[in-house]
């Protein structure tokens, strides 16, 4: 996320997200403000259990894997 440094149709800005976010307080648990997210949570919600957690740990480990490389590489 931290890369992100443009909106786009699935990256709001910080003040659409927020705005987005303040209306939905109060209307259910689990909240995805802005409108693609919903989408896209509708998708992953559908997956069975095991196929979503694949995917998060797939990423996760790509994530931790650069951000070790980039450490080491500083080094």
């Amino acid at each position: 996320m931290s890369k992100i440094r443009r909106a786009s149709i699935t990256v709001p800005t910080p003040r659409a997200y927020a705005r987005a976010g303040l209306a939905s307080i109060g209307h259910e648990v689990r909240v995805s403000p802005f409108w693609t997210h919903t989408i896209i949570w509708a998708i992953i919600a559908s997956m069975p259990v095991a196929l979503m957690d694949g995917i998060r740990i797939g990423m996760t480990t790509k994530i931790r894997k650069r951000a070790l490389a980039k450490k080491n590489k500083k080094k």
